[in-house]
């Protein structure tokens, strides 16, 4: 079952799981948007008994809620904001993180799963699978080709297996790359990955301090 957070939620969160139970023994996860606030939300439910978390992001794979794109952070950097803010409150062995919103190919994959996230959920990638189309000017719409309730059921499905099928494909190749097996076993290895900041300050950083320093 999956819920939509909210400031009451993480104040009855185990009284609500226990209802739950009592109805199903099924697991609850707690959507929460991705806004500047996710990590110490992430982290506040956690300690307050939540096991599973998905962390939503928009379509582009951006931060909600900010006045501009510029003040948005990408989907990298608030996975390893709320994977580090975990780690460093000790608790990130307790909750699991799902993350969605801008994963648009098979490389994103492994890539959120670096970054800190245990799953990643898919969404328009399997809408396209079945012929629907992402327009974004002059504003985003999605639309479903003509007669798509008439495509037998059995197509749509093997579509969709198609897709995944190509996925787990790429993801055991890029794991080989990495002589990892198994893919619990990417989570938060950055160590492994290599980020366009990082390398670009090493390579460029001291040139450009340089010149800043030579023109004071």
């Amino acid at each position: 079952m999956a819920l939509d957070y909210d400031e009451e939620i993480l104040s009855t969160l185990p009284a609500l799981q226990e209802k739950i139970k009592k109805i199903n023994s099924i697991l609850t996860i707690i959507r929460v948007p991705a806004t500047k606030a996710v990590e110490a939300i992430t982290s506040s439910l956690t300690q307050s008994g939540a096991e599973i978390i998905h962390v939503v992001a928009d379509y582009r794979g951006m931060e909600n809620n900010a006045a501009t794109d510029l003040n948005r952070r990408l989907a990298k950097d608030v996975i390893r904001a709320v994977h580090l803010k975990l780690v460093d409150n000790r608790i990130r062995d307790e909750v699991t993180i799902i993350f969605s919103g801008g994963i648009a190919m098979a490389e994103h994959v492994p890539k959120a799963m670096i970054c800190g996230a245990d799953l990643t959920a898919i969404d328009l990638p399997l809408l396209i699978a079945i012929g629907a189309r992402l327009y974004e000017e002059p504003e985003k719409i999605l639309v479903f080709p003509e007669g798509l309730e008439k495509i037998a059921v059995g197509t749509v499905k093997q579509r969709i297996i198609n897709l995944m099928g190509a996925w787990h494909s790429q993801l055991l190749e890029v794991m080989g790359a990495m002589g990892i097996r198994e893919a619990r076993r990417l989570r938060g290895e950055t160590g492994r990955a290599i980020f366009f900041e990082e390398i670009d300050n090493d390579t460029f950083g001291k040139i450009f301090k340089k010149r800043e320093s030579s023109n004071v």
